[in-house]
């Protein structure tokens, strides 16, 4: 029994020193510093802006690629592994990118690049689920403010590196710290993928091989893929929605800073909330969305900034149990041993939704910035009633 119990908080201790070095891999992975001028750590090579376009789209296909081998991959070596190659192929990128002075080195830095997050795709999520299952959604949405807090780190820190140093000092400082990510990858625990067991108390749902497209795991694609897609609107039209404030495009900057300061109490917010029955929290929560969605759509004066500002919060809150209800529901399918390759098989055809939207995205343009929102909200509306009318759904009260 002392034995057992020595073991056991063997186990603990290693796993919260794992969450630890995860955070610091995050962080340092997120410190991309030359993310502001990267189109003219390209151009100033003489790429045009064609080949730069035609550079991220080299990248999203390799991701789309290369997903489903990486993830197959990943359920064969492990996550800790997996995290190396990520972490080192990511680093050979960047180092890759501060050497290259063609379009063909730029290529094959992408595709590295795309490599890179193909392995990362899922992973992580996989990782989290594994050492702490009961406290996934909360671990999950505090890796996300390590990301912010990168983001935040790099937006600070690009005037600075950029005013002393210029190009070159903001390429190198980015390859330090995905080198320091990398070294942090050597210090996490090896969880052995095959050795993880399905919850005794999980439902054993038929057969994801036999049908790949069941109602549940396309609702899992759809709503992955709208939640990216909500993300790009924000990107793309954040910014309309200012210019027609009559306000300066600076304010942009503070925006980004504000709803990204907000992102960082979700995991007070989850806390509270709790963990437990995943599917019904994730209804309230795209329901809150839907909420604030329509509000930035109705809104045309100031107080437009608040639904604004709470949109990417509660985006980050809804992927939060999107991910623990489907980790879960591939518990349920006894699908475990391959949690990664369903992972990815998710996220491509998520990804796919996006690529779609993006292609789609030049008929929408006479379309005006409410109009797109507007057509957001319907879009999550009629996914929150796929959600309520879902067979599965007495199941999920077990997640």
């Amino acid at each position: 029994m002392l034995v057992f119990m020595k073991k056991e908080k063997e186990l603990y201790r290693n796993r919260i020193q794992s969450l630890s070095i995860l955070k610091i891999i995050v962080l340092f992975g997120g410190l991309i510093f030359y993310a502001p001028v990267a189109l003219l750590v390209r151009t100033r090579f003489g790429i045009t802006y064609s080949q730069f376009f035609l550079l991220q789209a080299i990248l999203s296909f390799s991701i789309f690629l290369f997903e489903i081998p990486c993830g197959f991959i990943t359920d064969r070596i492990g996550y800790k592994k997996t995290l190396l190659f990520s972490n080192f192929f990511i680093l050979i990128a960047r180092i890759l990118m501060f050497c290259a002075n063609n379009f063909i080195l730029f290529c094959l830095e992408v595709v590295l690049e795309g490599i890179s997050f193909a392995f990362n795709s899922g992973t992580i999520s996989s990782y989290l689920y594994c050492i702490s299952e009961k406290k996934f959604a909360k671990n999950s949405a505090v890796i996300g403010n390590y990301s912010n807090a990168g983001f935040l780190i790099s937006t600070i820190g690009f005037s600075i590196i950029n005013s002393l140093w210029g190009m070159n000092g903001l390429l190198l400082s980015t390859i330090f710290c995905s080198l320091i990510a990398f070294l942090f990858s050597f210090q996490l625990e090896n969880i052995h993928v095959n050795a993880t067991k399905v919850t005794s108390d999980r439902p054993k749902i038929k057969g994801f091989r036999k049908y790949p497209f069941g109602m549940t795991d396309t609702m899992i694609i759809l709503l992955t893929g709208f939640i990216n897609i909500s993300f790009l609107l924000i990107n793309f039209f954040y910014i309309s929605m200012i210019l027609e404030l009559n306000l300066n495009e600076n304010y942009m900057t503070i925006l980004i800073l504000a709803y990204t300061g907000i992102q960082f109490i979700s995991p007070y917010i989850i806390e509270k909330i709790g963990e437990y029955n995943a599917f019904y929290k994730m209804e309230i929560a795209l329901a809150i969305t839907i909420v604030i969605v329509f509000g930035i759509a109705l809104l045309s004066n100031f107080f437009v900034f608040i639904p604004m500002l709470l949109l990417p919060t509660a985006l980050s809150i809804l992927s939060v149990y999107l991910n623990k209800y489907q980790n879960a529901h591939i518990d349920g399918l006894g699908l475990h041993k391959d949690r990664a390759t369903v992972l990815s098989f998710y996220s491509m055809f998520s990804n796919f939704i996006e690529i779609v939207f993006l292609f789609g995205s030049a008929k929408m343009s006479h379309w005006s910035v409410h109009t797109v929102f507007i057509a957001l909200a319907i879009g999550l509306l009629l996914l929150l009633l796929f959600l309520c009318v879902m067979e599965k759904r007495v199941k999920s009260k077990l997640v």
